[in-house]
């Protein structure tokens, strides 16, 4: 899958894209929860884990994130939570110092009589898009500053972007929602 390649941006865009980034909670932010709990959070890492999104709702199936790809890599055994099971293979535990159960050797089903994983509280999931949700608003402050930076310099600067000579193509822009 190929992402739109843009090569200058509106003053209107930026200003939207910083009006957005200015209404939302400041990051960090990252993954938490429990397997044990069923429960899955995104929130910041500081001021006392203040919640972006939290899935509550399990049984009858379950819900929770389940991202791009993951349900192909394994079977979900009969009567055992799909969330769950998919969870447990890809979150950071806490008491494994943020690893994921293969990264730490343990087998994805194994339960508490490995001693190394005594409490199922997690924190991270091991996915790209994950990680890109989780880091969008420390990326977004530091790209908005650098485009700041940029278009205060003067025209005549060989780094500033109107005297960058580019030969990629441009795509439409999105649709900016309100």
């Amino acid at each position: 899958m190929n992402h739109p390649v843009y090569l200058e941006m509106t003053d209107d865009e930026f200003a939207a894209i910083k009006a957005r980034h200015a209404a939302s909670t400041p990051g960090p932010w990252d993954w938490f929860g429990s397997t044990d709990a069923d429960t899955v959070d995104l929130a910041t890492t500081h001021s006392g884990r203040e919640w972006i999104i939290s899935f509550r709702r399990y049984g009858m199936r379950s819900a929770g994130p389940v991202f791009r790809g993951q349900f192909r890599r394994f079977t979900i055994p009969e009567g055992r939570s799909p969330v769950r099971e998919v969870l447990k293979r890809h979150v950071r535990y806490e008491v494994l110092g943020y690893r994921t159960r293969a990264e730490a050797g343990i087998a994805p089903d194994a339960d508490r009589s490995n001693s190394r994983l005594y409490r199922e509280d997690w924190r991270g999931i091991d996915h790209p898009d994950a990680d890109l949700i989780a880091h969008a608003p420390v990326d977004i402050g530091m790209l908005l500053a650098e485009v700041e930076r940029l278009r205060a310099l003067p025209p005549s600067s060989p780094s500033s972007p109107s005297s960058a000579t580019t030969s990629a193509s441009t795509s439409p822009a999105p649709a900016t929602s309100p």
